[in-house]
Formats: structure tokens, C-alpha cells, sequence
């Protein structure tokens, strides 16, 4: 069973590993570095969400983005107030990249539930 935070630092993770061009920490490892590391990543991430993180990638996406102010961090679009969760990371309704709730932001926090 994996956790909301290790789904989300995976996938994170897995997005600075594939990204076109390289950036940041990613940048700095050799290509058999990085193919061992982007495998390693996908073994640890379940089909489902390996499948919808393809797709956006595919479309030269990111496939997961920070909530900032209530908004996603991609398509800035506002989310609506106790935005519903879709599985183990909740979905964009606007734009479909995953999302990366602050834990002071999420909805489920936001009510007491833990």
C-alpha cells in the first residue's frame, strides 16, 4: 500500500528523471544512471498511476503539480472547495495532472480527518 506523500515524491521524482531538457538534480547523473533511477521509480508506482503519468508525459506534460492558494499549479485553474478525492492523489478536474496538496491545504485535513 503505498502513501499519498510516496506517490507524490515518486512521481515528483519520476517527472525530474524524464524531463526534456534535464534539469536540476537530475542533470547531474550519467544516462545509466538515470535509466537505473527511472527504473527503480516506476517499480515502486502502481500500474494505474504509471499509466495516466505516461499519458501527460506523452503529451509533453508534467504529470504531477503543487495546489497553491487553492489553485492547481498547472493550469492555475481554482479548485473547487472540498475538491473531491479521485484515488490515492487527487486529479485536476481542469487539466488532469495529479495533485500535490500542502498538508495545511488538503480538503481532508481541512475537516479534522487524518
Amino acid at each position: 500500500m503505498h502513501d499519498t506523500l510516496q506517490l507524490s515524491r515518486g512521481l515528483r521524482r519520476l517527472n525530474d528523471l524524464e524531463a526534456v531538457p534535464l534539469a536540476g538534480w537530475a542533470a547531474f547523473l550519467t544516462s545509466g544512471e538515470r535509466e537505473l533511477a527511472i527504473r527503480h521509480t516506476r517499480e515502486n508506482l502502481p500500474t494505474s498511476l504509471l499509466k495516466h503519468h505516461d499519458m501527460l508525459v506523452a503529451e509533453g506534460r508534467r504529470s504531477i503539480a503543487r495546489v497553491m492558494e487553492g489553485a492547481c499549479g498547472t493550469c492555475l485553474a481554482p479548485l473547487p472547495s472540498g475538491h473531491a478525492e479521485s484515488g490515492p492523489l487527487d486529479v485536476c478536474d481542469h487539466c488532469g495532472v495529479f495533485l500535490e496538496w500542502p498538508a495545511r491545504q488538503h480538503p481532508a485535513l481541512a475537516h479534522g480527518a487524518r
